[in-house]
Formats: structure tokens, sequence, C-alpha cells
């Protein structure tokens, strides 16, 4: 597993501002898609930035800004072999999230008919046996 950006190979298209390369992206891609600062996109990388931050992909390449400390921001080409090696990974842990996701709203489901079920209870009970004296 790659933990930084220098263990893929990738293009360095433009250096500038977050805004300049995010414009760019946006006129060299042919699809793209709106990802959050914190986001990984390859094994190991994450994204850092000011949203909205912009992803695009192209026949043969994907496009993303990425911005080194130190180094400032750069707009990186890698190819769709080398993303799609890395994909696999990263779907993958996004389909647990939302295992993880579904299994914690069944146990609230679960939790508010627990809870339904104690309210009717209570609504049965007449008024004498609410009482606690006696």
């Amino acid at each position: 597993m790659a933990s930084c950006i220098d263990q893929y190979h990738y293009e360095i298209l433009l250096k500038g501002s977050f805004k300049e390369c995010n414009d760019y992206i946006r006129e060299n891609s042919k699809s793209i898609v709106e990802i959050n600062p914190g986001d990984e996109i390859l094994d190991g990388v994450m994204i850092i930035g000011v949203p909205p931050i912009y992803m695009g992909f192209n026949d043969d390449n994907v496009l993303f800004p990425y911005t080194k400390p130190c180094y400032g921001t750069h707009v990186l080409r890698i190819s769709m072999d080398s993303y799609m090696k890395c994909a696999p990974s990263i779907v993958k842990k996004s389909e647990e999230d939302e295992k993880d996701n579904e299994d914690k709203n069944k146990k609230q489901d679960v939790n508010k008919e627990i809870e339904e079920d104690k309210e009717v209870k209570e609504e049965k009970k007449g008024i004498l046996s609410k009482l606690k004296f006696w």
C-alpha cells in the first residue's frame, strides 16, 4: 500500500493557487467529481484544500489538485490504469462504511420500535397505574 503521492507515477501539469488548479481541472476534463477535504483519492493519499475540490476524469487519465506543504498546490495527472489499481481498495473501504451505516440504521430502527412499544404500553395503562402512591 502506498502512503505517499511520490510512490505513484504522476505528471505535474500546473503549479498555481488552489483556485487556478480547480479552474484548470474543470476546463480540461470530460467528467468532474466534487470531493471533500480529507477524502482518500488514492490508496493512502488524502486531499487537503478548500471546497469545492474537483477531480477530473478523461479517457485515459485522472486530474486532481494536490497540495504538498512547503511546495504548494499542483494539478497532477495519473494514468487511469494506475488509478484503477488503487481504486478497488478505496471502493472496498467505502462499501464497508456503507454496510456499517446500514447496520447503524437497523439498530436505530429497532430502538425506535422499542421506544414506540413502551409508549403504547404506557398509553394503555390507566391513570391509577401511573400514580406512585397506590
